[in-house]
């Protein structure tokens, strides 16, 4: 088995998943959660929106005890990006480049199973990522084509590429790899593919970790006569946490983050969500990032430390809620074990 391919097939699909968090689009931010997001929530409106929401924690995603539930959801992202970075002091060195690219529309049809949450998968996805500096090789991966998963076997009908190091593989046409390979990573990060109640826990705590923490401004229009629409957007500050982690960890001074806040393009960081106010039930989840950092250079006095950074971040990747049925291609059997 191609087992270079099955590896880092996985990863690029992971780094296409995690485009929800950084990416770049190249059409341009497209907001799939439209709504009057022009005024800013009151304290009182948040703690409305807060009890409503741990009223339905519970029904996320259905009434999921029930012997015919099933749900699904489409996972959107388009986009091009890249971050580098390099940090240094006395003879110390770290780098460390990533670039990405991911367009993909794939939709999860998950359903009640004897042993819990069965799924399946189908879509099209478009994907390259390279890694470098920060690992001891350079990674890299692309595939290109359409993909359906049963639970057990990953099935590809496209052009896969992958190198680590000086290791490389490709191939081209159908293929199936087994689903544990491809999908392990996946199955530990990915809401999608978690037991059903996780799911539920990490969109919860999204909802709160995004109305509870500083750098945040919350925008509700409870207008619609069926759902409930919120947009939640982070500050530069915010962002950055978000990027490279706390700026105390990384030992550098808050006038760290104002040069770097002179020197970047800063548009949007949102965060969007909705659910349906009557179910509870989740209907939509987002993000749209529009940044730009370029060279950008800084020392710390009193550390000695320099920063060198560039990043560009201009994203629009969404979980939408979907009745779309999930279908497997009519000729599994000509897809080729990847040996």
């Amino acid at each position: 088995m191609k087992k270079l391919i099955a590896v880092l097939l996985g990863s690029a699909m992971l780094v296409s998943a995690f485009a929800l968090l950084s990416g770049c689009g190249r059409k341009g931010p497209e907001v799939r959660i439209q709504g009057d997001f022009s005024q800013e929530a009151t304290a009182e409106e948040i703690s409305a929106l807060e009890t409503k929401m741990n009223g339905f924690s519970d029904s996320f995603m259905g009434d999921v005890s029930a012997s015919d539930w099933k749900f699904g959801i489409q996972m959107l992202s388009d986009g091009t990006g890249s971050i580098k970075m390099n940090m240094s002091m006395g003879e110390s060195n770290i780098s460390m480049t990533i670039d990405t690219k991911a367009d993909v529309d794939f939709t999860y049809a998950l359903r009640k199973a004897d042993t819990g949450t069965a799924y399946t998968g189908a879509g099209t996805l478009d994907v390259n990522y390279s890694m470098g500096g920060y690992t001891e090789n350079p990674v890299s991966a692309a595939v290109k084509g359409s993909m359906y998963h049963d639970g057990s076997n990953v099935y590809v009908d496209g052009e896969y590429k992958a190198a680590y190091g000086t290791q490389t593989e490709e191939l081209n046409g159908k293929y199936k790899f087994p689903a544990d390979t491809v999908l392990g990573s996946l199955d530990e990060s990915m809401p999608l593919t978690l037991d059903i109640n996780d799911a539920t826990d990490m969109l919860e705590s999204l909802y709160e970790t995004g109305l509870d923490s500083s750098g945040m401004k919350v925008y509700i229009d409870d207008s619609d006569a069926e759902e409930t629409k919120v947009k939640v957007s982070m500050d530069f500050n915010a962002f950055m946490d978000e990027m490279i982690g706390s700026v105390s960890d990384l030992g550098l001074g808050q006038d760290f983050i104002t040069e770097l806040n002179n020197s970047a393009k800063f548009n949007a960081a949102d965060m969007y969500f909705s659910f349906n106010k009557t179910t509870g039930l989740f209907t939509g989840y987002g993000v749209v990032n529009d940044v730009s950092i370029k060279g950008f250079e800084y020392t710390d006095a009193a550390s000695g430390m320099t920063v060198s950074l560039d990043v560009s971040v201009n994203t629009s990747s969404w979980l939408l809620y979907t009745d779309k049925d999930v279908e497997a291609p009519a000729d599994l059997d000509a897809y080729t074990a990847a040996e």
